[in-house]
Order: structure tokens, then sequence, then C-alpha cells
């Protein structure tokens, strides 16, 4: 869907943003579990973790309903 909507002159601008969240994403939640795993015991770090990522998921589905009833668009015909 991105790259059928995203303009010609951007493809490259749009693929930086998705590197630096990946990045920021990974550096980010690596800090959160270390954190976690200094004040709680694994199994309620690991649980904590599986609720919040549960609730974060549901609550994502439920915002999302747009997103999820998107069609492509049809291709435009070539004219000759």
């Amino acid at each position: 869907m991105i790259q059928t909507l995203t303009p010609d002159a951007l493809p490259g601008r749009i693929n930086s943003l998705w590197t630096a969240q990946n990045v920021t994403g990974d550096a980010t939640g690596a800090a959160i579990i270390g954190a976690m795993g200094s004040l709680l015991l694994p199994q309620q770090a690991a649980a904590l973790s599986a609720l919040a990522a549960t609730v974060l998921g549901i609550v994502m589905w439920l915002l999302m309903a747009r997103l999820r009833r998107y069609q492509l668009p049809a291709p435009a015909e070539a004219t000759s």
C-alpha cells in the first residue's frame, strides 16, 4: 500500500523513515526489556510484555478499521 500511494519523487525518503523506525524501535525495546529485567523476575517480565503486546494489538485493531477495509484502486487503463 505504501509503495502504491507514495509519489514517485519520495520513495527514498519513505524508505529512510522505515529504517529509522526500525532502528529506534529495536533500541527502545531493548532498553525497556533491560529495565524490566532488572526490576522483575523473568517470568513476570515475560508475562507483562505479553500482556502489553496483547493490549496494544487489540487497541490498534480497534482504531485501524479503515485500514483493514482498504482496497487498492483499480489500475488505470493505458491509453494508446
